[in-house]
């Protein structure tokens, strides 16, 4: 329908198809449950009265463990066994023209449980316990480290966790929607425009890393190359 609506008004559309992994919308849930479990595991390391070494380890191995899954997912480099969709990019332009100006929107939404605050909140939380805990495993080392303080780190570090695992899906979203609202304002302008160096690109999968409009920029770099 989209495609449609360009063309009737004098743009020709190209489709750009690419496939992605939806699983990256995984990765933030999956970051949040791995700190607060290493918290959890780490905390009785950290008021033991032997192995002063053992906490900074288990803390930096678990982390770096965390660290690779949470990437790996949000990159796409694994799917964690989930099939991967099919999506596009619809790229239009005036015939023979060369585009001076892109106008983006995005077609495809989604509903979370966070709103962005609430995402900046929980990256806070977490990092200021990710610092405070690798702090503290390295005074390990070199000294006993109160119960109390391990303890607040710790309940600082889980809480965090689950701030950043509430990242996850849900079902709806009331109200306006960035993605309508913005393919509405693209639509009307590239309706109402003459200008014959005004391109338009409408993409897919933005919700789940940019991975339409990093298509574009990599299919825009190619085509410069060649």
């Amino acid at each position: 329908m989209v495609a449609g609506f360009l063309r009737d008004a004098g743009y020709d559309v190209e489709t750009q198809s690419f496939r992605f992994a939806p699983s990256v919308l995984t990765a933030a849930p999956l970051i949040g449950a791995g700190l607060g479990g290493v918290a959890l595991l780490v905390l009785p390391l950290l008021v033991m009265p032997v192995g002063e070494k053992a906490a900074l380890l288990v803390w930096l191995v678990g982390l770096a463990a965390v660290a690779s899954l949470g990437i790996g997912v949000g990159l796409g480099w694994t799917t964690l066994g989930a099939p991967l969709r099919e999506d596009a990019n619809l790229v239009a332009c005036r015939p023979g023209a060369e585009v001076k100006l892109w106008l983006v929107a995005h077609l495809d939404s989604k509903a979370q449980l966070q709103s962005m605050a609430g995402r900046l909140v929980a990256v806070w939380v977490a990092g200021t316990a990710v610092l405070l805990l690798t702090g503290l495993a390295l005074v390990r080392v070199f000294a006993q480290v109160p119960l109390w303080t391990a303890a607040a780190a710790s309940l600082l570090a889980m809480a965090g966790g689950a701030l950043v695992a509430r990242g996850r899906l849900r079902g709806g979203s009331p109200g306006a929607r960035d993605n309508a609202s913005g393919l509405l304002a693209v639509l009307t302008a590239a309706e109402r425009s003459t200008a014959p160096g005004l391109g338009i690109l409408v993409t897919g999968a933005e919700e789940f890393g940019l991975v339409g409009a990093r298509v574009f920029a990599q299919e825009r770099d190619r085509k410069s190359v060649v």
